[in-house]
């Protein structure tokens, strides 16, 4: 079951709701998460699963936002940071997005936050 998470930041940055991980038929194939292209300041959904993924608009490939570099740095000792969403995959190991604060593609700080909106199938 895949989670609907929405990303927003104080500049006023909203993003559709995003249907994160896979659904009951193709879990094995696709963990759909958010991703931004750093060269274009594009906010996309893509399959984290596939091997390359890149912009529809530059063709540059795109940053995960479970990347560490669109991240704010956080203490791993501070228990107060949860899972907004998280998708478990043999090959890559697990995909977390944590309760902090990311790059914005709007105001380009690390300002943007995701919020946990309910689950689909």
């Amino acid at each position: 079951m895949g989670s609907i998470i929405r990303a927003h930041c104080k500049c006023g940055f909203e993003s559709e709701d995003i249907y994160a991980g896979g659904g009951m038929m193709n879990f094995h194939e696709i963990c759909n998460a958010p991703a931004i292209c750093l060269h274009c300041n594009t906010f996309l959904i893509k399959n984290y699963m596939k091997k390359y993924s890149k912009c529809p608009k530059c063709r540059k490939k795109v940053t995960f936002y479970n990347d560490s570099q669109v991240q704010e740095k956080v203490s791993e000792s501070d228990e107060s940071y949860y899972d907004i969403f998280s998708w478990d995959m043999e090959e890559k190991g697990t995909f977390f997005l944590l309760n902090i604060q990311y790059y914005c593609p709007k105001c380009e700080k690390k300002s943007l936050k995701f919020v946990f909106m309910g689950n689909w199938d």
